[in-house]
């Protein structure tokens, strides 16, 4: 199944469980679906590590392809050098699988350039969430796969004291501090309890979310009926209801 490919067509993304298209899959589990990248007339496996080891027996998909809120919305970046997946399959069911709780929950994973892969929600340096990690579910980028934004309850940063579903983003151009808490309001330090993200621009600069939090001023209380829509900005990191 073809799920995503790069603006000109030259490199293409497939899904199958077909483990025997490229080298590396055979050790996938049965059923998983593997994730392929086509490019200069041959099929190269998506879902492996730097060192060309597996990320899971358990597969892959696009993006977030399968639910949970996510999508694949520019998963692929617009010159197809940047592939974002997710592992382990989050549907999949055998050894290595994911098992609803926190037993190997999907992660967000950047391949580069057919040869490097970048754990994107890995926890900062210096940060370890007491309750280990938690799904992460990739929501958009950037058209040319600069900026990721991605959704989790796991702490990945130190302004992230609590459990509820925050969102973040990815700077895959500032490789010496990477990760924001795009919900951390206009104090730094709020809760964000993110509910939805409705819009990405393409060039990233801006991204919409709705949270429970109160995060700008002029916010107003919610309740478990009313999430308030807020507006980021990546460049000047500001917050505004």
């Amino acid at each position: 199944e073809m799920v995503g490919a790069s603006a000109d067509l030259g490199h293409v993304v497939l899904e199958s469980e077909d483990h025997l298209l490229a080298p590396g899959d055979t050790g996938q589990g049965e059923g998983t679906r593997a994730l392929y990248e086509w490019t200069s007339g041959r099929l190269r496996l998506v879902n492996v590590n730097t060192d060309g080891s597996l990320t899971s027996l358990c597969g892959a998909t696009l993006g977030q392809n399968q639910g949970f809120a996510g999508g694949s919305h520019n998963a692929v970046s617009s010159d197809g050098t940047k592939i974002f997946f997710t592992a382990p399959e989050p549907r999949a069911s055998g050894v290595g699988c994911w098992d609803g709780a926190l037993s190997n929950p999907p992660q967000l994973y950047m391949r580069s350039d057919g040869t490097t892969t970048v754990a994107l929600s890995a926890p900062e340096p210096g940060v370890h969430d007491p309750n280990g990690l938690q799904p992460a579910v990739y929501v958009g980028a950037s058209a040319d796969g600069s900026k990721v934004f991605f959704m989790t309850q796991t702490e990945l940063t130190a302004d992230d004291t609590t459990h509820d579903p925050e969102l973040y983003e990815y700077n895959t151009q500032a490789p010496s501090k990477p990760l924001t808490r795009v919900s951390r309001g206009v104090s730094g330090t709020a809760d964000g309890d993110v509910a939805f993200v409705p819009a990405i621009s393409s060039d990233g600069s801006t991204v919409y979310f709705t949270a429970q939090g109160r995060l700008a001023p002029g916010a107003p209380p919610v309740s478990e009926e009313r999430v308030n829509l807020y507006r980021y900005d990546t460049n000047a990191e500001t917050t505004t209801y």
